[in-house]
């Protein structure tokens, strides 16, 4: 599968793409988390994982990813894309979580975004207990 989020590896959100009223979006940024939603989409469908629906915020995301077959949770997260160059690509924060409200979850790992869905498998692979 190509990668369709190589292309913002680079794009320096802190000065293009502003709206008119640099109030509450980017121009780019709009786009950039329409991409990631789809990438995540994508990418989870090939895994049989069911990335959660998410909101971003100011410049940056997080949310959940549901593995059906064990029934676990994982958080993710990506840091401000204005201010921590391709940090979002090649830094992403993903952790156990219990529940769509578990920001905190168990301990922290970070991987690149290619290998997140992996990562996140890898670590909601087993079933919960009974």
């Amino acid at each position: 599968m190509k990668n369709k989020m190589k292309k913002w590896v680079g794009y320096d959100f802190g000065i293009n793409g502003w709206s008119e009223n640099r109030e509450y979006h980017s121009y780019a940024f709009d786009p950039f988390v329409r991409d990631f939603r789809s990438y995540m989409k994508a990418e989870g469908k090939r895994l049989g994982l069911t990335p959660l629906p998410f909101k971003p915020y100011w410049f940056i995301a997080s949310g959940f990813v549901l593995n059906e077959k064990s029934g676990k949770m994982a958080y993710w997260s990506i840091s401000d894309v204005r201010y921590f160059k391709d940090e979002w690509y090649n830094h992403v924060l993903y952790r156990t979580a219990k529940n769509e409200k578990d920001y905190t979850g168990g301990r922290n790992h970070f991987c690149e975004l290619p290998d997140l869905m992996e990562s996140i498998m890898d670590l909601t692979n087993e079933p919960l207990d009974k």
